[in-house]
């Protein structure tokens, strides 16, 4: 990924004078490094063209940012207690000794200088974590958005009527909606006739048709539970934020509890066998969302190998997940559907929260000094302004996918969705298609070759040498 940094920054990377640090394997961190002092400088933002679906990028390239930033505002409270115990020291002497009170007096006001001093720089620290705070909320609006969704697909087989509305493209635009304030969220679902009422007559009476099924009203009721346990979590965690180390601590565990029973909600097998392919990815992205979530709680405590494995687990899940949806697809029409939203999340949410993860990873790799230097650094993020591309809700997944339907066949077309989110897959497809190339006397089919192919031709030749 390539990240964009200040032009400052890039100008001292440029002299010489910085560098973009290294994951141990190599790949480049979002984290500028001064090399004349040692000490870290930025935190970059991700490309403009960067704009997962489910994963605010502004809570994961944050992170380090926050990993300094509760450190220092520890620091922070400390320095004020000594200042305020040195204060009342001299309160007593003044009471005591009543001697020289020109020059105590002067010694009091400077105190108090440095009290305010420290209130302004804990002031600029909460600031950090209110921004923190904000990511946790990205998370709030795109779990309802995503779920709110699900009034639309209904229980069982989507309608071809919803097809437009659930869309990739929709679902952006109803979570900027989300985020200006336009529409709102209300146990964990939106009003659909109102945010959509321009999609036409037809679609409005499917969200009656949909509201008014009861076997709907059952998931919807289960939903609505769990929204609540994410949303009561969410609010804890946001509080714990500002309270001290051991307060936060229980509070934070309270809140990994409330998410856990909402994620059970959201995984319930019985209620997943009952939707369509599209409506297990809703609720999965659902999921998703709160283990991350989850993750963020060990972030806070700055439990580094805790959050890296809850990442690893998390990817796996996904591509799992990704591959148990693909094998419900029994349409074209989800395939319309899925195939745009799977694209974006292997190559834009996993690549996030790969990057999150080579962080954290980095993060337990520092030495002692290393890991004191990144504390006391201010890192200061580059700002992510929404860019135009991103406020149009372009989707060139969807781009993509008009280009190739037409040279793919269903089978094809639904095994492509598992080959990219399981590389394991991939790999076992790769050899069936040159076993069977090198049998039927296409000796250009090389492993080499098959390997550099896109996840359509490997699909395509899989069947062709099937049939």
């Amino acid at each position: 990924m390539n990240y964009i940094f200040s032009t400052a920054t890039q100008a001292l990377m440029l002299s010489g004078k910085a560098v973009q640090v290294a994951h141990k394997t190599g790949i480049l961190l979002p984290i500028a490094r001064c090399l004349v002092t040692g000490r870290f400088l930025e935190v970059a933002k991700p490309p403009s063209s960067t704009n997962p679906l489910i994963f605010p990028t502004q809570l994961i390239f944050g992170a380090l940012q926050g990993y300094q930033t509760y450190q220092t505002h520890t620091g922070f409270k400390n320095v004020r207690s000594d200042i305020q115990g040195t204060q009342n020291s001299i309160n007593t002497g003044v009471a005591n000794i009543r001697e020289d009170i020109g020059g105590v007096k002067e010694d009091i006001k400077n105190v108090q200088i440095g009290v305010d001093t420290v209130i302004d720089q804990v002031a600029g620290i909460k600031y950090n974590i209110k921004g923190m705070s904000d990511g946790i909320t990205a998370i709030q609006h795109n779990l309802g958005v995503l779920q709110a969704t699900t009034a639309l697909i209904g229980v069982g087989t989507i309608a071809n009527v919803a097809i437009s509305a659930a869309s990739l493209h929709q679902i952006l635009k109803l979570r900027e909606d989300v985020r200006q304030m336009r529409v709102e969220i209300r146990d964990g679902f939106i009003d659909l006739k109102k945010a959509l009422k321009d999609q036409g007559a037809e679609i409005l009476n499917h969200i009656d048709e949909v509201a008014a099924d009861i076997k709907f009203e059952q998931h919807r009721v289960v939903l609505i539970h769990a929204y609540s346990q994410f949303l009561a979590a969410t609010k804890l965690i946001q509080q714990s934020l500002l309270t001290d180390p051991h307060i936060r601590d229980q509070g934070l565990a309270s809140a990994r509890h409330l998410l856990s029973v909402a994620l059970a909600d959201y995984r319930n097998n019985q209620l997943l066998s009952e939707t369509s392919a599209l409506g297990k990815l809703r609720r999965m992205e659902c999921a998703w969302a709160i283990e991350q979530t989850i993750i963020m709680t060990y972030q806070i405590q700055k439990q580094s190998g805790a959050v890296t494995q809850g990442l690893k687990s998390l990817q796996v899940s996904i591509r799992q997940d990704i591959v148990d949806v693909s094998n419900a697809v029994q349409s074209q029409e989800e395939i319309d559907l899925l195939y745009p939203e799977i694209s974006r999340i292997c190559t834009q949410d996993l690549v996030v929260l790969s990057s999150w993860q080579e962080q954290s990873e980095w993060i337990q790799s520092l030495p002692a000094s290393d890991l004191k230097l990144l504390e006391s650094s201010e890192l200061s993020p580059v700002p992510q302004e929404m860019t135009s591309a991103l406020s149009n809700f372009e989707v060139p997944e969807q781009k993509i996918y008009d280009e190739l339907k037409p040279k793919s066949h269903f089978e094809s077309l639904r095994d492509q969705l598992k080959l990219m989110a399981s590389p394991d897959l991939r790999s076992k497809y790769e050899y069936e298609v040159v076993e069977k190339a090198q049998a039927s006397g296409h000796k250009a089919l090389k492993a080499d070759v098959v390997k550099q192919s896109s996840d359509m031709a490997i699909a395509n030749l899989y069947y062709y040498f099937q049939f």
